[in-house]
């Protein structure tokens, strides 16, 4: 579903957290204090001066988000595939990770230099696209039926493969793909969180 040529970017907030310990979802972990998805946001807004939108079903990360001000859209949908094709867009969008977190320069590499996925060698952290495009509807479409029958996690990096005519369940990460080798991450696990901060000299 297409819409106007302003921006749409969202932030997608969904998962069942399974392989995160604490009581919380993992996207209101904190880094210096901060919640991860409202880093985010105020830096979105301090590069583009617009809002996001926060597209989540959980309830702690509603509570978080309403604080700053930032649309919020409810989600019941399954996985992350099935949030997006659920969306509208526009002539201008972008899909951004709520359990990611984004250096500085991330965000900048994201939307000033164009490309269609941004990642390192194991995850894809956004997607970003200028056009009603019906390669990349179709890939979200395949991406979406791969899940659905049960062979995918529904995650972006399905929708990324789909798109290069790759297979879905197979690892590879080349073409279209903006290399972002910093301290942007997925923090996977509670583990893999603590080891993080601590090697990045960082506090919660």
């Amino acid at each position: 579903m297409f819409n106007t040529d302003m921006p749409f970017i969202y932030i997608f907030a969904g998962g069942d957290n399974e392989r995160w310990e604490y009581d919380y979802s993992k996207e209101i972990a904190t880094v210096n204090r901060m919640p991860i998805i409202v880093r985010t946001i105020y830096q979105i807004r301090g590069l583009l001066r617009v809002d996001p939108i926060v597209v989540t079903h959980k309830e702690d990360v509603i509570d978080v988000v309403i604080e700053t001000k930032t649309p919020i859209m409810n989600s019941k949908h399954g996985c992350l595939i099935e949030s997006i094709r659920n969306q509208t867009w526009g002539l201008k969008n972008a899909i951004l990770l709520g359990d990611v977190h984004y250096s500085d320069m991330a965000i900048d590499n994201i939307f000033r230099n164009w490309s269609f996925a941004y990642g390192n060698e194991t995850d894809i952290f956004a997607l970003r696209w200028v056009k009603p495009d019906v390669e990349i509807q179709h890939a979200f479409l395949m991406a979406y039926q791969h899940w659905q029958t049960g062979g995918g996690r529904g995650k972006l990096w399905e929708a990324f493969r789909a798109f290069h005519q790759k297979p879905l369940d197979e690892h590879w990460l080349g073409g279209s793909l903006f290399l972002i080798e910093d301290e942007t991450t997925d923090f996977d696990n509670v583990q893999w969180y603590e080891e993080w901060l601590v090697k990045h000299n960082k506090e919660k």
